[in-house]
């Protein structure tokens, strides 16, 4: 994993971009199962985006390694966009036809990050994913869980923070689904919603 970096859309809502695919295609693959923990990021995912350099002769096959570590994950099933880049070196073959490259066509978006091609469309898509059923909740983390801190951070906007003889409370924001997921962390995670 190379980078994370925090941002907004235009309608306010945060999001977090996290670079894994560099980090695991600098793996030789029999040695990612090693490092699985480390890509937690990509089970907590709301959204992947999967970059795929279209210029490079074999792109087909990055394909297939990324959605194997993904299926090693469990996370192959997780709402994707697959995003065909550098389609401005494509030298006469743009427009191209996807559908003999991916079962996730209807997904696929061509861009030219350098060149700023289709880049508005990719952000239109990624805010239409964010939006949602939103909702607020109080966790409290025993004690024993504080290690878990971090994921509830990657799952929902923590707006409020105590700390109590017996651990930490907060309250949260977040996609209700997600919420949920928190529970999927711990059993002895107790999580109440709000009524909103």
């Amino acid at each position: 994993m190379r980078t994370s970096e925090n941002g907004r859309l235009k309608e306010g809502v945060k999001i977090v971009i996290t670079d894994t695919i560099g980090f695991i295609r600098k793996l030789p693959h029999h040695l990612v199962a090693s490092f699985k923990s480390t890509l937690d990021e990509v089970r907590l995912a709301d959204l992947l985006l999967h970059v795929v350099d279209i210029s490079y002769p074999d792109f087909l096959q990055h394909i297939t390694k990324v959605n194997q570590v993904l299926s090693e994950l469990d996370s192959l099933d997780k709402p994707t966009l697959l995003i065909y880049n550098k389609i401005d070196k494509l030298a006469g073959r743009y427009p191209i036809n996807l559908s003999p490259y991916s079962e996730q066509k209807d997904n696929g978006i061509l861009v030219s990050a350098q060149n700023q091609i289709g880049i508005s469309d990719l952000t239109e898509r990624i805010a239409e994913s964010a939006k949602g059923e939103w909702a607020e909740a109080w966790l409290h983390l025993g004690n024993g869980n504080s290690n878990l801190l971090p994921h509830v951070y990657k799952i929902g906007v923590v707006l409020e923070s105590k700390f109590e003889k017996e651990g930490i409370r907060l309250r949260i924001k977040g996609k209700r689904k997600n919420l949920h997921r928190i529970r999927k962390l711990n059993r002895g995670l107790k999580l109440k919603f709000l009524i909103s």
